[in-house]
């Protein structure tokens, strides 16, 4: 049988050891708020910076320098779906043009052909 005194000591290093657990969980809790909102902070700086160079961008004409600020802010594959969108962009709006292009012609001979009727 063991004497009070080892169940005691078993006792406190128990509770000890349950308190330097609970303190070592809220110090992890604690640190990964600060690093979540340390990355939030650093997001929205991001965005912010990204909106407003994006947006003096829609003025410049200069291709080399769209492609480099581009380039800095986006991945591989992200640049990749964009190039795509932008020349499926450039795609449709070549077919519109030829369309109103070919819609013009339609009615200039329909025109031609009514005063004929």
């Amino acid at each position: 049988m063991k004497s009070i005194g080892t169940k005691l000591v078993f006792q406190i290093a128990v509770a000890l050891f349950m308190v330097m657990g609970s303190f070592s969980a809220y110090g992890v809790y604690q640190q990964q708020q600060r690093y979540s909102e340390f990355l939030q902070e650093k997001e929205r700086h991001t965005m912010k910076s990204l909106a407003l160079i994006l947006s003096n961008l829609l003025f410049d004409l200069e291709r080399e320098r769209i492609d480099n600020v581009l380039q800095s802010y986006l991945s591989a594959p992200v640049r990749e779906i964009v190039k795509t969108a932008v020349d499926m962009a450039s795609t449709a709006n070549n077919t519109m043009t030829h369309l109103e292009d070919r819609s013009q012609e339609i009615g200039d001979s329909i025109n031609v052909i009514t005063p004929i009727a």
